[in-house]
């Protein structure tokens, strides 16, 4: 069955509506600009020309790195200070494959850390947020990121009971919904209805994936963003979208909708982890069979 997308901007709205950004924004009135609203702006303005600064010596590799990094430390200038920011990390769970190399993950404070040689490992329970970082999203750099986000390793019922020792009446489904938040971030992208075209394809031929290891949104830079919807959702011009399915959003006169999105996001998340402690030595137990 064909994604459903929309272009209003009802679905940024309604998303938003009762966080931390002006919805009036949303609605084009462009001369009452929320401070928040135009600080976000501002932001996605100087990523972009610091994206471009970052290519400027030309090589692939350099660049990726450089692009990685700023959004790094967008990241660890604006999430609630439990969080902390690192690039090039793996993912791990209880009695489960380590996942693929995660560009950025997001992590809380309540296990150890493992960062030697400048990447890092952390355990499922820990990630709030992982992103595949893109310069430049195409179909195969799309697919790329879908196979790497999905490989990271699932936050059981099971695995939460060994390892969080307060888990509150129906915590662990509403923290599975959420935990880890997955995100695909580019700098510049495809035509988005193509890239959608593309999303409809990968999920067709891997559709085993399950709904809580698709990232949650591909947001490109001040261009679009593709939501997943969880839940049926109602936009302003009275369309519906389905649950478990994506969404499209024009995003070009709200530019910095991309960034406010991710640091909303974690700041939702952050409830999620007050009176939770991860008994770390249920990890230890099977890292060296006890």
């Amino acid at each position: 069955m064909p994604i459903p997308f929309s272009t209003t901007f009802g679905t940024l709205a309604s998303y938003l509506e009762g966080h931390i950004i002006y919805k009036g924004y949303f609605r084009g009135e462009m001369s009452k600009k929320h401070i928040l609203a135009k600080y976000y702006d501002w932001n996605a303005e100087a990523l972009s020309a610091q994206s471009g600064l970052a290519g400027a010596a030309g090589h692939p590799g350099d660049t990726g790195a450089n692009r990685e990094n700023l959004i790094k430390d967008f990241i660890s200038k604006h999430a609630p200070d439990r969080f902390t920011c690192y690039l090039g990390g793996k993912i791990v769970g209880l009695n489960q494959p380590v996942s693929k190399q995660i560009d950025c993950m997001v992590t809380i404070d309540i296990v150890p850390i493992f960062k030697e040689n400048e990447r890092s490992i952390a355990v499922v329970e820990a990630v709030a947020m992982a992103l595949s970082v893109k310069s430049w999203l195409d179909k195969g750099a799309l697919f790329n990121s879908l196979e790497n986000l999905s490989s990271i390793p699932r936050m059981t019922e099971n695995i939460i009971k060994q390892t969080s020792a307060i888990i509150r009446e129906n915590e662990f489904k509403e923290m599975e919904k959420r935990i880890p938040s997955l995100y695909i971030f580019a700098y510049r992208g495809i035509n988005p209805v193509t890239l959608l075209k593309h999303l409809n394809e990968y999920y067709d031929t891997n559709p085993s994936v399950p709904w809580n290891r698709r990232p949650r949104g591909i947001l490109v830079n001040k261009e679009y963003a593709i939501k997943y919807s969880i839940e049926e959702m109602e936009l302003e011009n009275g369309s519906k979208v389905p649950p478990y399915t994506y969404h499209l959003s024009n995003i070009k006169r709200a530019p910095g909708y991309a960034l406010a999105e991710i640091i909303v996001e974690l700041s939702n998340i952050v409830s999620y982890y007050n009176d939770t402690w991860i008994q770390f030595y249920a990890y230890l137990n099977e890292a060296y069979s006890l």
